[in-house]
């Protein structure tokens, strides 16, 4: 009986914080679809809104039922519930995260059929991009930063030039990037959890059975390897042993010579005064950057291209970057983003794409406007970083710029949000309501739901920005309260 009564509160409350996850997303877009249809499209129609309120009716019935149940079973005294959920966050974030991962793969098995998260689980960042970057001597003529198109020369090459012997050369490649890329993971997740050896044990496996995590091996994308190396740099970079901290600068600029976004980190170095280690960490990235267009002759004759054709590739890598980088991005036009970009979560893609498209504005002006709202919200993100006080704050704002900022984020980027996760699970947040409302967010962005609810897919971001706001207002409301005393 003993054990049922222990039991019965994690319970009750995964019961209730599923029911939440599940209906919430589906309960709020009604009146905001709605009034997006009504703002910006002609062609709104008020029988077709007003059909689904029985539906959505139904599910708030369930959800407030579900919420009262578990108030009045386990929870009789005034803010116990949320004194639970604030005090067990680590134990119930885990219990969510199998729960969506084992009710996800039991729908698949009944219903049949599967796909994957809007595609198919090919190993398509991996397997693609090996055909698309492996024989290329040129490093720098790609929308990826060179070290990170170094990765796939290197895979490539083992890949033998016979067709027959390359099928078996490209499984042994994915089971080099599963290897090379899980157990440092799983490590370093572990060890940046806190708390009792089987917690923090429990905690990497649970992130390992998140959406995005298994998003990123649905891709097989290099994003894994960004992320070991900014995990490296936030447990070394306060170090006592100078060796060690300049391994963390080094782990820094690696990163972000892997994917781009990962140097907002830095602000980090910048927020504590060191401006040495900001200036020398800047100066390793820039050295990793330029390095390997040394590698390009050497890889001219694998690649079937002239010396002559590698020695242009080396002085112009600069040049081809910001060409690669354009071609990606379709050099600025914003067409673009309604179409292979309209599944980026970057700020810039959703304004466009929510607002700006339905008003009819020239291209130039819309152009204006979305790069003026990325800046705003770069600066003041910047700013919020400089007034938090907890660290899960800092991390949290940190990697929203990671997703909002960059033309092209996908949801590979949510995973620069995983250090954030770790924090605000080990730290107490100001209010009952922040440790509740930010837990019930973290497991609506991380849960594997790819059979239950695309609602809680990443690309919704609806999670995202509520984040955001809340840690944002957590932040601001701190502020206040420490410049209220000085007034007096």
């Amino acid at each position: 009986m003993v054990t049922v009564r222990k039991s019965a509160p994690y319970a009750m409350s995964c019961a209730a914080m599923l029911a939440a996850l599940l209906l919430l997303p589906d309960i709020c877009s009604l009146p905001l679809r709605s009034a997006h249809s009504r703002l910006f499209t002609g062609d709104f129609d008020a029988e077709f809104w007003l059909q689904y309120v029985p539906v959505w009716a139904a599910e708030l019935f369930v959800l407030l039922a579900s919420l009262l149940l578990l108030k009045a079973c386990c929870f009789r005294q005034t803010g116990a519930w949320g004194a639970f959920v604030a005090g067990h966050k680590r134990t119930l974030f885990v219990l969510l995260m199998a729960l969506f991962f084992c009710a996800s793969n039991a729908r698949i098995l009944l219903k049949g059929g599967f796909l994957g998260y809007y595609s198919g689980w090919d190993y398509g960042d991996l397997l693609a991009h090996l055909q698309i970057y492996g024989g290329r001597s040129n490093l720098y003529d790609s929308n990826y930063p060179p070290v990170a198109t170094l990765l796939y020369r290197l895979f490539y090459m083992f890949i033998p030039a016979l067709p027959s012997a390359a099928a078996g050369a490209y499984g042994y490649v994915l089971f080099l990037f599963f290897l090379g890329t899980a157990l440092p993971l799983f490590v370093l997740l572990a060890a940046s959890a806190g708390g009792t050896e089987r917690s923090r044990l429990l905690l990497a496996a649970a992130c390992f059975v998140s959406g995005p995590v298994l998003y990123v091996y649905q891709r097989a994308n290099v994003a894994f390897f960004a992320l070991i190396l900014l995990l490296l740099y936030l447990r070394c970079f306060r170090s006592e042993k100078r060796f060690v901290r300049e391994f963390a600068l080094l782990a820094l600029a690696l990163s972000a010579n892997i994917k781009y976004y990962p140097a907002v980190f830095g602000m980090l170095l910048l927020k504590e005064r060191r401006w040495g280690d900001a200036v020398r960490c800047a100066a390793y990235g820039v050295a990793m950057f330029v390095l390997p267009a040394l590698f390009s002759p050497l890889l001219a004759p694998a690649a079937g291209i002239a010396a002559q054709d590698a020695q242009l590739v080396q002085a112009g890598f600069v040049r081809d970057t910001v060409q690669g980088m354009q071609a990606f991005t379709g050099n600025g036009n914003l067409a673009y983003l309604t179409g292979v970009a309209s599944s980026s979560l970057s700020l810039k893609v959703r304004l466009y794409n929510a607002v700006l498209v339905h008003l009819g504005l020239p291209d130039a002006l819309c152009n204006a406007l979305t790069l003026l709202v990325t800046l705003l919200f770069f600066a003041a993100t910047l700013v919020l970083v400089l007034l938090a006080k907890k660290r899960y704050q800092e991390l949290f704002l940190l990697g929203s710029l990671c997703i909002f900022v960059p033309t092209m984020s996908f949801w590979y980027s949510v995973l620069f949000l995983i250090p954030a996760l770790l924090c605000f699970l080990q730290e107490e947040q100001d209010s009952v309501f922040c440790s509740c409302a930010g837990l019930l967010l973290f497991c609506a962005l991380f849960c594997y739901a790819v059979a239950l609810s695309y609602a809680l897919t990443p690309d919704r971001i609806w999670h995202i920005l509520l984040l955001y706001a809340l840690f944002a207002g957590e932040v601001l409301a701190a502020w206040s309260r420490r410049r209220t005393p000085a007034r007096r």
